[in-house]
């Protein structure tokens, strides 16, 4: 996926890298920045990824037009256990989706590849209640131009992940119930989510998706949205998120000091 560097490449990392070291506002890209194909649009996300250091994590969105899926590296920083608080620049809000996490237990290095799902599954040590976290303009599902979605890591600004449950879920399990709490007068919203095929999405990952980086690195969190729609928590928010019997994820959001 690795694509040579071109002043448009540069231009639009160097803003995303800006705004992620600002965290005020969350505009797409200009048109004149905006990838053109995907080459490109992995050549910003890498840019940008190198430059916030070493990866924490991944998570699988659904952007790419070819292949159905995309992925997005998270830095170290961006991986953090619950409970958690989460910083909001001025009037924004921060966007909120409910996931499973996987901790890698054993790498899979790009150079060992390519992996089978039965080798997925005896490199996932354990699986996380979690939720991504994303900036309040930015449409992490890539909305009508995925490309810049992928270039802007899928709009994800941080993984949030819960207590740990050895291995993979079991594969029967079809769906998960969701309870979200919501601010101190603990107002719940409840639905169900399809699970879908998490084994399969990980193996594209470790094939394809993290091989410029590469492969999948003992220790990484890979994230994986059980919902294509975001809940908003603004400064002084306290949500709570149960995710079936995995268990629960504390979020607190506060404002920045302008």
């Amino acid at each position: 996926m690795a694509t040579a560097v071109t002043d448009t490449i540069g231009q639009a990392a160097a803003l995303i890298l800006e705004r992620c070291r600002g965290a005020e506002g969350h505009a797409r890209l200009p048109p004149a920045l905006r990838p053109k194909n995907l080459p490109e649009a992995y050549g910003i996300q890498q840019m940008v990824s190198r430059e916030q250091g070493a990866i924490g994590g991944w998570q699988i969105c659904a952007a790419e037009p070819q292949a159905g899926l995309a992925s997005a590296p998270l830095p170290l920083a961006a991986v953090r256990p619950e409970p958690a608080r989460i910083r909001v620049a001025g009037n924004h809000q921060m966007l909120l989706r409910p996931a499973l996490a996987f901790r890698v237990g054993r790498s899979l290095p790009e150079y060992e590849a390519p992996f089978g799902e039965w080798e997925l599954a005896a490199a996932i040590e354990s699986t996380h209640p979690a939720v991504l976290v994303f900036g309040s303009s930015v449409d992490g599902s890539a909305g009508s131009d995925p490309l810049t979605a992928i270039a802007e890591s899928c709009g994800t600004a941080g993984l949030i992940y819960g207590r740990a449950r050895p291995g993979l879920p079991d594969p029967r399990v079809k769906e998960l119930a969701i309870i979200h709490c919501s601010g101190d007068r603990r107002e719940r919203a409840f639905r169900t989510s399809s699970v879908g095929n998490f084994l399969a999405s990980l193996t594209w990952l470790a094939n394809f998706g993290a091989s410029w980086a590469g492969g999948l690195m003992v220790g990484q969190m890979v994230a994986l949205a059980l919902t294509a729609s975001e809940l908003p928590i603004a400064a002084g928010g306290l949500d709570t998120f149960v995710i079936g019997d995995f268990g629960k994820i504390d979020i607190r959001a506060w404002r920045a000091a302008s």
